[in-house]
């Protein structure tokens, strides 16, 4: 009775492969050794008709204590992960004559879960970078406002100067006057008014000189005037930029948060297949 019931599982195992589109092999044992195995996809796990049944298998404990038993087989193994689930076949007089063990592959799970890990661990890298890159453009943006204060700071300076340079200007025009009168005076005193005539004409030069380098010094003033307008209107710029980087970061953050929950759930799925 007990190799009827194993003769009709090995005719009826052929017409059930078939109808299985995983990675699956079948085997149908008695006590001791496989009957027969049929498997699909390639997915031969080593056992033929006479193999005898590993010590420590689903098989054997199925066998032992007469129950279901699932048992997962790491890649190790055979090459390819797999959950094996066995179920001992019994008589009419409920003895164990065997069993039958089916073995799915879990190869694609397993690369699967790879994969939502990887997806997972980059995605959490790629937050950091984010979160690195928003407290960066911060500073950056503080550095643009602190330049552009240092800026108006400058063009407040400058304009101060102004002041300074208008009288330093009116004293060389008093003193030019001051010195033609000298040499208008030296020229009437003749040959007596000689020493003065030279010291009317340094104080002269000294007026002319003071002008000139007054103007030299206004014109230098200007240029930084303009160079600090300059840097005031592109610090702006920079940090109207930086605003709208700071806006796009947060942008991308928000994605790339609900890309991490994916992920998890991704991760979580893969672990249930």
């Amino acid at each position: 009775m007990s190799v009827d019931i194993l003769k009709t599982l090995t005719e009826a195992m052929p017409y059930f492969i078939q109808l299985v589109s995983q990675d699956f092999n079948v085997g149908i044992y008695d006590r001791e050794k496989c009957v027969a195995c049929f498997y699909t996809n390639g997915f031969d796990l080593g056992a033929k008709e006479g193999t005898k049944i590993p010590e420590n298998g689903a098989t054997a404990i199925a066998i032992e204590k007469k129950e279901k038993t699932v048992k997962e087989v790491p890649r190790e193994v055979f090459g390819i992960p797999y959950i094996a689930c066995s179920l001992p076949v019994m008589n009419s007089e409920g003895e164990v004559v065997g069993a039958i063990t089916a073995a799915e592959s879990i190869d694609r799970r397993e690369k699967l879960i790879n994969m939502a890990s990887g997806l997972t661990s980059t995605m959490q890298e790629i937050t950091a970078t984010m979160e690195e890159i928003s407290s960066a453009t911060d500073q950056v943006a503080e550095l643009a406002v602190n330049i552009e204060n240092l800026a108006n700071d400058n063009l407040d300076n400058v304009s101060k100067t102004d002041d300074v340079l208008n009288f330093i200007y009116n004293i060389a025009k008093q003193t030019k006057m001051l010195g033609l009168n000298a040499t208008i005076e030296a020229v009437r005193a003749g040959s007596a008014g000689a020493t003065f005539r030279v010291v009317a004409s340094e104080v002269s030069k000294l007026a002319e000189s003071s002008s000139e380098s007054t103007k030299k010094i206004n014109g230098t003033l200007e240029i930084i005037n303009t160079g600090n307008q300059t840097m005031c209107e592109e610090s702006k710029k920079i940090a109207g930029i930086l605003q709208q980087l700071a806006f796009s970061i947060q942008e991308i953050s928000s994605s790339i948060i609900s890309l991490s929950s994916m992920a998890e759930e991704l991760l979580s799925l893969s672990k249930d297949i």
